[in-house]
């Protein structure tokens, strides 16, 4: 998540994506990487993929994704 923040911070939406999508990879409830995921996908135009992670970020946790709805 680390390289994925640091990367998503520089604008650098490709290997923010790329890093976040690695986090999914080895925790794929994490809420951090899921909305990085959608956040980075949206920047690179990988429009299936950000819908995909918001919409699991929502049902996974109802609350901490209301600014979504």
């Amino acid at each position: 998540i680390t390289y994925a923040e640091l990367n998503a911070g520089k604008k650098n939406h490709i290997e923010a994506f790329k890093y976040y999508s690695r986090a999914l990879q080895a925790n794929p409830d994490s809420q951090k990487a899921l909305l990085g995921v959608g956040v980075s996908g949206m920047e690179i135009q990988k429009l299936a993929e950000a819908l995909t992670a918001f919409e699991k970020a929502c049902k996974a946790d109802k609350a901490s994704t209301l600014f979504l709805r």
